[in-house]
């Protein structure tokens, strides 16, 4: 069941001490209603929503494991350590919210298994290395607001985003160490 799932970010992040936790780890977290910041669908989790609340450590690679899963926030908290790359068995995401906290190494290159993402990846003010993944290119369905700036990323810009030809807004990688020319299939966004 998914409370097993969720169990574990609880475990992992420092739960008792998050902001606010109403319900977390009292009975099933679906129906929706049930645990704070978590909406469901019939019996499957398809919103965790834990932005701004005091949440620590590193996130378990269980969640990767939350199939029907279409919107992830956990911006301005202080997730460290590495993104999991489990994270890109979540198939049915359309939003990912993972700015301003202190995770790092490799953004991984599974997220480009995110094909449905439609908007908002954000995953800006934190600690990630290495290049920008040139996976991000099977996300053909995403329209705006892509941001990876304030990291450490570096490397040339992929061209294939250029794939991205529905994207109507907002690409931000400022503030990285990002090498060579935009690409010119950029151009075509």
């Amino acid at each position: 069941t998914d409370y097993h799932k969720l169990s574990s970010l609880y475990t992992d992040t420092g739960g008792s001490a998050w902001t606010a936790k109403r319900n977390w780890m009292s009975g099933d977290p679906c129906p929706s209603g049930g645990w704070y910041g978590v909406t469901c669908s019939s019996s499957d989790v398809i919103r965790l929503l834990l932005p701004s609340n005091n949440i620590v450590g590193s996130l378990p690679s269980q969640l990767g494991q939350l199939s029907r899963l279409t919107w992830m926030s956990f911006y301005s908290n202080a997730l460290s350590g590495l993104l999991p790359s489990q994270i890109g068995l979540t198939t049915s995401m359309l939003i990912f919210e993972m700015f301003s906290n202190l995770l790092s190494g490799d953004i991984p290159s599974e997220i480009g298994e995110l094909t449905n993402m439609v908007t908002y990846a954000t995953m800006s003010s934190n600690s990630f290395s290495g290049s920008i993944p040139s996976q991000l290119g099977k996300w053909t369905k995403f329209t705006s607001y892509f941001t990876v700036g304030s990291n450490s990323l570096s490397g040339p810009i992929p061209s294939q985003l250029g794939r991205w030809s529905k994207l109507t807004s907002y690409f931000n990688a400022h503030t990285n160490s990002l090498t060579g020319s935009i690409p010119s299939q950029l151009g075509k966004l």
